[in-house]
C-alpha cells in the first residue's frame, strides 16, 4: 500500500456496511450478497460512479491479469472471457481469477484471493484511491489508528541562528489521532515551547506530509488563524458543507510553510487555508494534487462475521474561492529547487477531476500579509535557499 494510501487511512469513518441495506434472502450465496453489495456502494456512495457494463467489465478484466501477471499470449487466449465476465458479476460469480489463473498454467489461487482480486479490480476501476481491504488489512488499519503514535510521526521543533533572526523549526510528518497524543495537540506544545525562545519566525516543514484526519488538520490551520473556514467539501449526492475549526490562534507571528510534490491530501487542505487566508508565505514545489476523501465501509457476511472493507472515495475537497484541490494541487508563492522528483496525481491516467465551485468569504487576516521582501520572511527564506532546502527535523 503507498504512503498516501497509507494516511489517507487514518482519517476514515468506519461504518457499519448494511445500514439501509434490505437482508439478503435466505439461501443466496456469501459470494453472490458480496458482489451486489460493492456494486451498491460505489453507484451510492462514489463520486464518480460506473455502471456494471461491458466497458467496465473489461477494465475488470484487464486489471485482474495484471494483478496475476499473465503473459501476454494467454490474455489473448482469454479474450473472448470479458464478454462473459458482465454476467458472472452480476451473478455474484468471483471465480474469473481462479479460472484464468487455470488457463494461464498460473499457480491455483483460491476462493477468498479471487474475490479479494475482484473486489479491488472493482474499487480501484472507479479511482486509485478506491480500494478493497481484506480482513487482515482492515485490522492492520485499525492498530495504526488506536495505537501509540510512533516517534517518526510525531510533531519536532528546533531553534536555529540565521543572521539576525531567530528561526523556528517545526516538522509536521502527518496528521494523527493516536489513544496517547494527537497532531494538533503536539503541535501546540511545539509552538508554545518555540515561542518562549524568542523566535521571530516559524517555519512549518509539510514536505512529505501526507494527509491524514481531517479534524486534526483542520486544528492545526486554527493553531496559526483562529477559528473559521478551512476548506469546502462536496459529497457524491452533491451536498456542499463548510469544513471549520473553532479553536484561538496560538501563533500570529510571522509563518513560512515549506511543501513539495509529497504533500498530500489533508496537508495540501490545510496549507491551501493558510494561504487562502493570508497567514503564511508558501515556500517549495507545487503539491501533489490529491483533492479526495475515502470513507471505508465495513462488509459484513450473511452470517455476521467481518469480511473486510472497502474503500470509497466519496467526498472532494475546494478551497475557500471554489478551486478544487484535485490535480490542482496548491503552488506556492515562492518555488524553491528540491532534488526530490516524484509523480504527482496529475500523473495518473484514471485520476478524478473536477470544476470549479462558488467561492466562500474568508475571515480577514490576523496580522498583514506576508511579504519576501519584510524581515524576517526573507531572513527564512535566506536561510532556506543557503541550506537547499535542509531536513528540518531535530
Amino acid at each position: 500500500m503507498n504512503t498516501i494510501a497509507t494516511t489517507c487511512l487514518m482519517s476514515v469513518l468506519l461504518l457499519a456496511c448494511g445500514s439501509g441495506q434490505s437482508t439478503p434472502p435466505t439461501g443466496t450465496p456469501a459470494t453472490e450478497v458480496g458482489a451486489r453489495r460493492v456494486i451498491q456502494i460505489f453507484q451510492h456512495r462514489h463520486l464518480r460512479p460506473r455502471p456494471l457494463d461491458a466497458a467496465l467489465c473489461r477494465v475488470l478484466f484487464d486489471r485482474v491479469l495484471d494483478a496475476l501477471a499473465a503473459p501476454r499470449a494467454c490474455r489473448d487466449v482469454l479474450g473472448s472471457e470479458a464478454e462473459a465476465l458482465e454476467q458472472e458479476l452480476q451473478r455474484g460469480d468471483f471465480s474469473f481469477p481462479s479460472r484464468a489463473a487455470g488457463h494461464c498454467g498460473l499457480p491455483p489461487i483460491g476462493t477468498t484471493r479471487a474475490r479479494a482480486l475482484m473486489l479491488d479490480a472493482l474499487a480501484k476501476a472507479h479511482d486509485p484511491h478506491s480500494a478493497y481491504l481484506t480482513a487482515e488489512a482492515l485490522a492492520r488499519v485499525r492498530s495504526e489508528i488506536h495505537d501509540a503514535a510512533p516517534d517518526a510521526m510525531r510533531v519536532r521543533g528546533r531553534v536555529v541562528e540565521h543572521g539576525d533572526a531567530r528561526i523556528g523549526l517545526m516538522v509536521v510528518p502527518s496528521f494523527s489521532l493516536h489513544a496517547d497524543r494527537s497532531t494538533s495537540s503536539d503541535a501546540a506544545y511545539v509552538i508554545q515551547a518555540l515561542s518562549t525562545q524568542g523566535v521571530d519566525v516559524l517555519v512549518l516543514d509539510m514536505r512529505g506530509n501526507t494527509g491524514g484526519v481531517q479534524s486534526e488538520a483542520a486544528k492545526l490551520v486554527a493553531l496559526f488563524a483562529g477559528p473559521g473556514p478551512v476548506a469546502q467539501t462536496v459529497t457524491a449526492n452533491g451536498a456542499l458543507d463548510i469544513l471549520s475549526a473553532e479553536a484561538d490562534a496560538v501563533w500570529t507571528d510571522p509563518l513560512v510553510v515549506v511543501v513539495d510534490t509529497m504533500s498530500a491530501s489533508m496537508a495540501e487542505v490545510a496549507v491551501a487555508a493558510l494561504q487562502d487566508r493570508g497567514h503564511a508565505l508558501v515556500v517549495g514545489q507545487r503539491t501533489h494534487g490529491k483533492g479526495t476523501g475515502q470513507t471505508l465501509v465495513l462488509l459484513s457476511s450473511p452470517h455476521g462475521g467481518r469480511d473486510g472493507a472497502v474503500r470509497v472515495t466519496d467526498r472532494r475537497f475546494h478551497r475557500l474561492d471554489g478551486r478544487p484541490l484535485q490535480q490542482l494541487g496548491v503552488t506556492p508563492d515562492v518555488v524553491l529547487p528540491s532534488s526530490t522528483a516524484i509523480a504527482s496525481e496529475r500523473d495518473r491516467i484514471a485520476a478524478l477531476t473536477f470544476d470549479a465551485i462558488p467561492a466562500i468569504p474568508a475571515p480577514p487576516p490576523l496580522r498583514g500579509a506576508p511579504s519576501t521582501e519584510a524581515f524576517p520572511f526573507s531572513a527564512a527564506l535566506s536561510w532556506l535557499r543557503a541550506e537547499g532546502l535542509p531536513s528540518l527535523a531535530p
